[in-house]
């Protein structure tokens, strides 16, 4: 069974390998063209950390950016989601807990009833009676209002 890899950096879909073929460190020599007529992703004798996307131009995986030092050299992505060398698929993490409530419409009038408890309206400002804008001290001395 041949899988597709694909550049973590820009999404391309760079070349094929076969899982049962792989083993670390990886080389340029373990990945084949997409099909006939395409070249080879990779230079054979490139190792892990040259086997750089032909087009973005950046390492075409071991990038993860959950790991302490950002790398990972037994993980590559495809189109199935990402392979682990030795160890096959990875599975992705489990989904978020959701809130389940039984009775929706209760529970958005007791959110919103709490939010207008908090929200007390500002007594209202007195009227203040209106100033005259000041008159700067140069137009004072000519006469001019």
């Amino acid at each position: 069974m041949s899988m597709v890899l694909v550049c973590e950096m820009c999404g391309t879909q760079l070349g094929t390998f076969e899982p049962e073929s792989l083993a670390m460190p990886l080389a340029g020599a373990m990945f084949g063209p997409l099909g006939p007529g395409f070249a080879p992703p990779f230079d054979p004798a490139a190792t892990w950390e040259f086997l750089l996307c032909p087009m973005c131009h950046r390492r075409a995986m071991s990038w993860d950016m959950s790991a302490p030092d950002l790398l990972r050299p037994d993980r590559l992505l495809t189109t199935d989601g990402y392979w682990i060398v030795g160890r096959g698929l990875e599975t992705p993490p489990p989904a978020p807990y959701v809130h389940n409530s039984e009775d929706l419409a209760r529970e958005w009038e007791a959110v919103e009833a709490a939010r207008a408890a908090v929200r007390q309206e500002p007594p209202a400002a007195q009227a203040q009676p209106a100033t005259p804008a000041p008159v700067p001290a140069k137009a004072k001395r000519k006469g001019r209002r």
